[in-house]
């Protein structure tokens, strides 16, 4: 899954709570999570003060099931994992093995391994670095990537045809957010659906006009 947007449309804030939403194993806007999962996340921009104020924010207006042992931060050095050094992608992946792990998420994706936008072969032989740690792992990792977008309002680099979900994620102001699903290989309810989101008390977000539509997640 690639998540994008312009800076401050809240990435990060929507990639967490769907990170506790499926380590508690809770429906997510609509879609299903059928078993709790254990998530590690990697961020890679802004001060380690900044996102530790934003995650104990999370975890104090959490109302939902305990999230204890389900959610882990790649923290140590802060801010220098990339795909680009072997070394890293050796530690990474023994690191989801050792803690059963079963969604990354990870972003920037330009402060990950990929130094530019990404053209198609940049983008192929970046996601192909993903996929060796994932083999590496030994686990059936779900990896959830956080990217910015272009002056166009579109997905910066050559990403359209890589992955299998595509969202893009817009800040309206006034406690409105706009999710829209610009890819969903697997779900054809939710492919090129657009979600006017309602922020909610903890950081955490929920459909405006409630017409959710369910989709399992295996």
């Amino acid at each position: 899954m690639l998540i994008y947007g312009d800076g401050g449309a809240g990435k990060t804030t929507l990639s967490i709570d769907l990170a506790c939403h499926l380590g508690a194993g809770k429906d997510w806007l609509g879609i299903r999570v059928r078993r709790r999962a254990r998530v590690l996340l990697i961020e890679n921009e802004g001060p380690r003060a900044l996102f530790r104020r934003k995650l104990r924010r999370k975890r104090d207006g959490w109302t939902g099931p305990t999230l204890d042992g389900h959610i882990s931060v790649f923290q140590h050095p802060w801010s220098e994992f990339t795909f680009a050094d072997a070394t890293w992608r050796h530690a990474l992946a023994a690191t989801i093995a050792e803690n059963e792990i079963d969604v990354l998420i990870v972003g920037p994706v330009t402060r990950s391994g990929m130094n530019e936008a990404g053209t198609l072969q940049e983008v192929r032989d970046f996601m192909a670095l993903v996929a060796e740690v994932r083999a590496a792992s030994g686990r059936r990792l779900t990896s959830i990537l956080i990217h910015h977008e272009n002056k166009g309002g579109t997905v910066s680099g050559a990403w359209e045809g890589s992955g299998d979900t595509l969202l893009h994620v817009e800040a309206r102001g006034n406690g409105y957010t706009q999710l829209h699903v610009e890819k969903a290989r697997w779900s054809s309810t939710h492919h090129k659906a657009t979600f006017e989101l309602v922020w909610t008390a903890g950081d955490g977000f929920a459909i405006k006009d409630e017409r959710n539509l369910a989709v399992e997640i295996e």
